[in-house]
């Protein structure tokens, strides 16, 4: 596997990590909740209130500190940056800093796009160009049979 096959394997690890400790802080904040409509319904289960905050917290701490890594490694990474969003909006409540970074993803993604077009454009002209000097090439065949240049390949 070459290293850059390796990082990519990395990254995507790291993502997923990232994900599952967003996926277990959000089913974390859910039984949060719960306990706490528990308790207002007259049920008084302080230490399942306790645990569900160290829990909480817990996958909190962990996803939050997952997706800076992940952000610091890779400050253009589209994906990181929508997951990370996803997560700030979802769990800490963080909205303007999800925008930030849904903006900023966005920006990146037509930066991208664009560079995209322009060597399709680049591509397609160097195509016409080299149809042409072969177009070129026969012409001077047909017309001069004897002095005729190789036909390029």
């Amino acid at each position: 596997m070459s290293g850059k096959d390796s990082a990519a394997e990395d990254l995507a690890i790291d993502l997923a990590q990232a994900k599952m400790h967003h996926s277990l802080a959000k089913k974390a904040l859910g039984e949060f909740w719960t306990k706490v409509y528990r308790s207002k319904a007259g049920s008084d289960d302080t230490r399942g209130l306790i645990n569900a905050i160290t829990t909480l917290d817990s996958h909190e701490q962990s996803a939050m500190s997952a997706f800076r890594q992940l952000l610091a490694n890779h400050p253009t990474s589209v994906p990181i940056m929508r997951s990370y969003a996803f997560y700030l909006s979802d769990i800490t409540d963080e909205k303007e800093r999800a925008e930030e970074l849904l903006s900023m993803a966005t920006e990146i993604e037509d930066q991208e796009s664009k560079q995209h077009a322009l060597q399709q454009h680049q591509q397609q002209q160097q195509q016409i160009k080299k149809k042409k000097k072969v177009e070129m090439a026969r012409n001077v065949k047909e017309e001069h049979p004897i002095s005729a240049l190789p036909i390029p390949e």
